[in-house]
């Protein structure tokens, strides 16, 4: 869910997630904490796991690429809602696999040149891994295909199920 920074506990929200085996860190407070979550994810035996990092909360990913090289697991870093992201957060932000551009001169600048591929031109994505760039080539080929990344039918969400975890990047499976 794009843009969701805070949120507050609503016990009927909360346990139809529950139902649904949804996990929620904190039902009391319902807090968003990326890098609790990650711990979480893995704790549970998830040994592939995305995570979107806002690029105020950057100065995670060092300690997200630490369990990540400690588990063994693959992560796939993205980092979002970069307007207003300052100089001091870049080294942090290019540790990750995708970064979008969002409003931000400074990732623009920054982060822009440094990409092995963008994707898209109002509100560029940035590719900084191989395997970022094989996720991004791989939602341009669904998009190029459908017309739009995901399809709803019948009241589900559906993504389509040839996306291989391989953080060495490689073709892209059609």
């Amino acid at each position: 869910m794009s843009a969701l920074i805070e949120t507050t506990p609503i016990p009927a929200v909360i346990e139809k997630l529950m139902e649904r085996e949804a996990r929620v860190l904190d039902p009391s407070t319902a807090e968003i904490n990326q890098l609790k979550g990650v711990e979480e994810a893995l704790a549970a035996g998830y040994t592939k796991i995305g995570v979107t990092v806002m690029g105020s909360d950057a100065g995670l990913i060092p300690a997200m690429r630490g369990l990540e090289g400690e588990s063994g697991a693959a992560f796939l870093i993205l980092v979002i809602h970069t307007t207003g992201v300052k100089e001091n957060l870049i080294p942090f932000i290019e540790k990750a696999d995708i970064v979008y551009a969002c409003a931000s001169r400074v990732v623009r600048k920054s982060i822009g040149p440094r990409a092995r591929a963008i994707f898209g031109k109002n509100i560029p994505a940035y590719a900084l891994t191989g395997f970022g760039e094989m996720i991004l080539r791989i939602q341009e080929k669904i998009v190029l295909k459908r017309g739009k990344l995901l399809a709803v039918e019948g009241g589900k969400t559906s993504i389509p199920s040839f996306v291989k975890w391989n953080k060495t990047g490689g073709e892209c499976p059609s």
